[in-house]
């Protein structure tokens, strides 16, 4: 929907078809090059947050070792 905001003036021309087939040719490396890159470490970083706590919480307390 982006992609035909900013490219609607200039592919306004286009027949429909060949429109969409342009637009798709440039929304879909844009989403799996630039997008699903930044989602994908989004996603880590909220598994990783959620695994160390459950870490911390389930750590058992440390031995003493003084003799």
């Amino acid at each position: 929907m982006l992609a035909n905001l900013f490219l609607g003036e200039l592919l306004s021309t286009l027949q429909p078809a060949l429109r969409t087939a342009v637009l798709a040719t440039v929304a879909v490396p844009v989403v799996i090059y630039v997008v699903m890159p930044q989602l994908e470490r989004l996603r880590v970083r909220i598994v990783n947050r959620g695994s160390n706590k459950q870490r911390k919480a389930m750590k058992p307390p440390a031995a003493n070792t003084s003799a």
